[in-house]
């Protein structure tokens, strides 16, 4: 486990950042069009140069492009959509370009690009690279770094538990959360069951239909290694251990948090990435898994018995425990039960004692794992030793 002396913070030290950043700038069809040639010009000798057929509407056309190693962006997309007009119940065209990057991959191919995240360096120079690619390919007289908006921003964190049997039964217990405010839990389909189920080695919730926001917690080391075929045996094995915490902001979500922190620019937005993380992740933190630590349910339930809360409100919160590390329970299935207001007034009271109602299983042979809080100051792992 990777451990900090200190977890104090300052104004240099970065507990956040993100992976990938999506960048958005409408056009006009002049411009479009003559943006769309330049790129071609680009990237005639790149095999993964496409074109492509939107969905789910049918009249979306496009062009997306992979320019060459030497600038590292992952995608840059011209679309070309029909958009509904509320006010005057037309349809017109509209017309958008986006760049997609990755910071840390941009300026680390050879270094685990894409098990660490990007630093505040990183992020300065991707910024000074776009700005030059605008420029070196003579696009600035269609489109200008200013004009670009960010519509997708994945703010993360890792932590390092130090042994891949250490997060599985970390992920176990993070798999029993809570989903807060609407937000629904993520699933994929599993052939064997024939039904949706929760996503097995993470816990994802999202705002959808709308995509809002998503808050997800999963082993990294389980991503590489589903697919493998992307990244080296070096970059998978060394992943072993780590827990990825993401928060990934949609347009309007990013609109709200630039008027919040009163950001002004969008690259801004990207060098605050660290504030903007700070501001939100520990929230979801709290409510999904509470702000305690994991213990055994024998240890919490004596936790609570020595508390001094009534009697009654003991075998309240004893319950809880009991019934959170039943199999197939979840801190979501147990809210809908009891109610949104019991709920929330035995989650503080958890919160009051140190503890989560999430416990470690016996055979883990663990009496005690921190809460996610606690290692992003102390085991953070956002960068390589």
């Amino acid at each position: 486990m990777r451990i900090t002396k200190s977890p104090e913070r300052s104004a240099t030290k970065q507990f956040y950042s993100f992976h990938t950043a999506t960048l958005s700038a409408l056009l006009t069809s002049h411009d479009y069009h003559s943006i769309v040639d330049i790129l071609y010009s680009e990237s005639r000798n790149n095999p993964k140069t496409t074109i492509y057929k939107g969905y789910p509407a049918p009249a979306d056309t496009g062009h997306r492009f992979q320019v060459t190693d030497e600038w590292g962006f992952n995608i840059i997309e011209l679309k070309k959509c029909q958009h509904h007009d509320r006010r005057t119940d037309k349809l017109y065209t509209r017309y958008q370009m986006k760049i997609k990057i990755n910071p840390r991959a941009m300026f680390h191919r050879k270094v685990y690009p894409y098990l660490y995240i990007a630093s505040l360096d990183d992020i300065k120079a991707a910024i000074k690279r776009l700005k030059e690619f605008l420029n070196v390919t003579h696009l600035t007289p269609f489109v200008t770094f200013e004009r670009f908006k960010v519509t997708r921003l994945d703010l993360c964190v890792n932590i390092d538990l130090g042994a891949n049997s250490l997060s599985e039964e970390y992920m176990r217990i993070l798999r029993k959360g809570n989903n807060l405010y609407h937000m629904i839990r993520m699933k994929e389909y599993n052939p064997s069951q024939k039904r949706w189920v929760p996503t097995k080695h993470s816990f994802t919730i999202t705002s959808a239909p709308t995509a809002f926001i998503e808050f997800s917690c999963y082993n990294k080391y389980k991503q590489l290694e589903n697919e493998d075929k992307k990244y080296t045996t070096e970059e998978v094995s060394a992943a072993k251990g780590i827990i990825r915490i993401e928060l990934r902001m949609s347009h309007l979500k990013i609109l709200q948090e630039k008027q919040k922190l009163n950001i002004s620019t969008e690259e801004d937005i990207l060098l605050n990435a660290n504030i903007l993380s700070e501001d939100n992740i520990p929230r979801y933190i709290k409510s999904c898994f509470g702000a305690g630590y994991f213990t055994t349910t024998i240890k919490a339930k004596q936790k609570i018995l020595d508390s001094s809360c009534h009697m009654k409100t003991k075998q309240s919160m004893i319950d809880m425990v009991e019934r959170a590390s039943s199999k197939g329970q979840t801190l979501e299935k147990i809210k809908c039960d009891i109610g949104k207001k019991k709920f929330s007034s035995l989650m503080k009271l958890f919160n009051q004692l140190g503890i989560s109602p999430l416990t470690i299983r016996a055979k883990a042979n663990i009496e005690r794992m921190e809460n996610p809080l606690y290692y992003i100051h102390y085991a953070n792992a956002n960068y390589p030793k």
